[in-house]
């Protein structure tokens, strides 16, 4: 998956509202299904995207969908500074 960085530069443009509700709603489902840990989840979406998605669900208001997605990054950091 490209950086966020490297979609801005390829599109001009950081993702519209529609893909960021998709994307959201993809990241969440994840998290929620528990099939793939959490550090894996979130190296393979990306830490960037993680973190704008949540700016993006908080901007809109969805705090439940902000809750799901902060306390998946706070475990990904906890993980990554263990090991």
């Amino acid at each position: 998956m490209m950086t966020l960085v490297e979609y801005k530069n390829q599109f001009g443009k950081l993702p519209n509202e529609k893909n960021c509700e998709m994307m959201s709603k993809k990241f969440i489902k994840a998290v929620e299904a528990g099939l793939i840990p959490i550090n894996q989840l979130i190296e393979g979406f990306g830490e960037d995207w993680a973190e704008y998605l949540l700016e993006y669900n908080t901007g809109v208001e969805q705090y439940e969908r902000c809750a799901i997605i902060r306390d998946a990054l706070y475990e990904y950091r906890i993980t990554k500074e263990l090991f």
